[in-house]
């Protein structure tokens, strides 16, 4: 009896190692492909926009609400008067104070485009019959191309939300209110096709684009 004990205690210590590393290997698999069937979803699952509602120029989300964009035009604070600065500071705070709905600040790189100035010296490079003129024509090309290649410009927009069309009307006016557009106001209105950049940069940040329109 005490043999036979022996013998299968024997036999279920070496069979505990091989049991244990059948166990974790049916637990990975098990893990993987949840993970994988976790992972595997569609871009239109994971972004929370439904589309573009041309009706208002805005995107309407999947929850019903309402997106839009402002661009920022910013200021060189240090060459600014000490009552510009003032005023600037005064703005932000009363949109801060008396708009109560979210908001978003997104901070952007994009390329710095300069293709049609890029066109506009090839062109007159093509024309051009003096070899002293055209030298330095080449010569302004070739900065151009260089600051495309090498050189980004920060662009800085507000994003803000309503619960539907009427809402965001509202908002987009009091904010144009507040912030004041053209010369000495501090937004610029998009163009759609500036938006949808807008979100393509934000959904690719490593990828270059350039668009015809600044805004």
């Amino acid at each position: 009896m005490d043999m036979k004990i022996l013998s299968g205690i024997v036999f279920f210590l070496l069979c505990s190692p091989i049991l244990l590393v059948f166990f974790f290997m049916i637990k990975k698999s098990r893990t993987t492909n949840e993970k994988e069937h976790a992972i595997n979803k569609s871009v239109l699952d994971v972004i929370p926009i439904a589309y573009y509602d041309t009706s208002v120029d805005a995107y309407k989300m999947k929850n019903g609400e309402y997106m839009d964009f402002f661009k920022i035009n910013t200021k060189d604070i240090y060459s600014l008067s000490e009552n510009e600065r003032i005023l600037y500071d005064l703005t932000f705070t009363k949109l801060y104070r008396t708009y109560p709905d979210d908001l978003k600040f997104i901070t952007l790189n994009f390329p710095t485009n300069t293709r049609k100035q890029q066109e506009y010296w090839k062109h007159k490079i093509e024309l051009t019959t003096n070899p002293f003129l055209k030298k330095q024509q080449e010569e302004k090309l070739f900065q151009l191309e260089w600051l495309q290649r090498n050189s980004t410009k920060r662009e800085f927009y507000l994003c803000y939300y309503a619960a539907d069309k009427d809402a965001l009307k509202k908002a987009s006016s009091d904010i144009l209110a507040i912030m004041g557009t053209g010369r000495d106001g501090l937004l610029e209105i998009l163009s759609p096709t500036k938006k949808h950049s807008i979100l393509f940069k934000i959904a690719n940040k490593c990828s270059q684009i350039f668009t015809t329109e600044t805004r």
